[in-house]
């Protein structure tokens, strides 16, 4: 017999979510979720599933006081999913129905069967990269000739000014930040709550990276990039308005940086934003789920 049952305490949310999460992306580590929750602390919902007392899947939400169920972590969190076991996924739309409250699900990284499900605007984006033996391999292989005439040209006109790159100043966080907000104004992820909190807490808890670009003396471009289970995940960047192509040689050296420590992939999030595309990467649909009317 399947039954459904409700859990509301964070520790029975751990226990569940190391049980059920594949642990496959960055999002899918506890801790990761766990610490932009700790904020805050808002109500948990994990739905878990189960058949003759076995459990066999779970949903993890937390109360948005908005007034909504959203999945756990909050809406800074992709590759979202619905841990559900074979041969129990058909059964997601019954999870979703022991809620008797209003549900928006966003950034879902598979899809499933329902009639308000939607494929979002923005796609995330990846290059995979462990067939390449160096970032010549890299332009080669992926970029058109007359795109990697054009790179070549860009970086070259970086080059010849003083430019010094120097890794793993974590205070360089704090200028990310001021770069970020000057740059993207009420548009800046740096607005929303706690998050500048929360990237300066996953500093110390994942292996985390800062890349500081110096040309003539002044820092004018900075990106926080963390790597997990082989992935380079490019999280933040804030680049000095004015500075030509600055962001897209921060792109470049973490290519490169993959590529030179044999890792898998290069994942670089959700949105386009005008380069990814340009530079080869594949995208990622992703789903969001409205269910508040």
């Amino acid at each position: 017999m399947i039954k459904y049952h409700i859990y509301t305490s964070i520790e029975e949310g751990e226990n569940l979510w190391n049980t059920f999460s594949p642990k496959v992306e960055l999002y899918d580590d506890w801790k990761f979720r766990f610490t932009y929750w700790n904020f805050t602390k808002p109500e948990i919902c994990f739905v878990v599933g189960s058949e003759n007392n076995i459990p066999f899947g779970l949903l993890p939400l937390q109360w948005n006081n908005d007034g909504y169920y959203e999945f756990f972590g909050g809406d800074f969190m992709s590759y979202n999913a619905l841990f559900i076991k074979e041969p129990f996924e058909h059964l997601k739309n019954d999870f979703l129905n022991q809620i008797n409250k209003p549900i928006y699900l966003r950034w879902m990284r598979t899809p499933f069967s329902h009639p308000k499900l939607k494929t979002t605007e923005k796609s995330t984006f990846f290059l995979p990269v462990k067939n390449f033996t160096n970032l010549d391999d890299y332009f080669h292989n992926v970029l058109s000739p007359t795109r990697k005439k054009q790179i070549r040209k860009e970086m070259r006109k970086i080059l010849k000014q003083d430019t010094n790159i120097t890794f793993n100043n974590f205070d360089d966080l704090d200028l990310l930040v001021q770069l970020n907000k000057k740059r993207f104004g009420d548009n800046s992820v740096f607005n929303k709550p706690y998050r500048y909190e929360f990237f300066k807490a996953i500093l110390k808890i994942f292996d985390a990276q800062i890349i500081t670009v110096t040309i003539d003396g002044e820092k004018v471009g900075i990106g926080l990039r963390i790597i997990y289970n082989n992935t380079l995940y490019g999280i933040n960047t804030g680049v000095k308005e004015g500075t030509a192509n600055v962001g897209k040689f921060l792109y470049l050296k973490a290519i490169e940086f993959a590529i030179e420590n044999k890792l898998e992939k290069y994942d670089a999030l959700e949105g386009a934003y005008g380069w990814k595309e340009e530079f080869g990467f594949l995208g990622r649909p992703q789903y969001h789920l409205d269910l508040r009317n």
